[in-house]
């Protein structure tokens, strides 16, 4: 249950609100199941913040800072969270279809069946971050890093992956038909099928994942 005075401060105005976080440094706010649908919060103050089960449908979170927060079951479709700060924010079972995630820092965020399906991910980073059983189906990844990514039985059907770093991801049991490849650096990934991605490898065995052409480097 949010706590009240919570969701007022951080409706009534983002200014106002990062100022008080900035004074109650050890508070931690309570937003949980919060009504903040359409919501005007760009740049907002939100790390560590408590918004499991929040409504956050279509509100607008570009440039905030929710590192750590608690999304966890949160309502997040069609949501704008440009350029925001997710880094190791809790997302298990959060809703994100169609939402904007453009250049969004998502390095080991939690994301366990997360529902991305259709979301734009352009630039993203989501470095070692967990995405298992994750629907990523139709979702924009171009140019996105996913190095050390765990996509194990993530469905990616249809995803756009041309020019991702996926070094050293896991995707065993992930579903990839029809996704896009071209460029995407594979160097170390771990097929659906358990083997590992190498050069060699794959100028005999292309069929594995149809319609890609990948690049190899090493992570350093």
């Amino acid at each position: 249950m949010a706590n009240a005075e919570h969701v007022t401060r951080l409706k009534r105005d983002v200014a106002e609100w990062n100022h008080w976080r900035q004074s109650h440094l050890d508070l931690i706010p309570d937003l949980s199941g919060a009504d903040l649908r359409h919501a005007q919060l760009q740049g907002a103050n939100l790390f560590g913040a408590l918004l499991a089960t929040a409504d956050l449908f279509a509100a607008d979170l570009s440039h905030a800072d929710l590192c750590a927060a608690n999304l966890n079951l949160a309502n997040l479709d069609r949501a704008v969270l440009s350029a925001t700060n997710l880094t190791q924010a809790l997302l298990t079972s959060a809703r994100l279809r169609e939402t904007t995630l453009s250049a969004a820092s998502l390095n080991r965020a939690h994301l366990f069946r997360a529902d991305l399906t259709r979301a734009f991910l352009f630039q993203a980073n989501l470095f070692a971050a967990d995405l298992r059983q994750a629907s990523l189906v139709e979702a924009t990844l171009k140019e996105a890093s996913l190095s050390r990514a765990d996509l194990q039985a993530a469905n990616l059907s249809g995803a756009d992956l041309r020019g991702a770093d996926l070094r050293e991801s896991n995707l065993v049991a992930a579903t990839l038909t029809g996704a896009l490849l071209t460029g995407a650096d594979l160097c170390g990934l771990i097929l659906p099928d358990g083997s590992v991605y190498h050069p060699e490898f794959w100028a005999s065995n292309s069929s594995v994942i149809p319609g890609s052409t990948p690049i190899c480097s090493k992570l350093i």
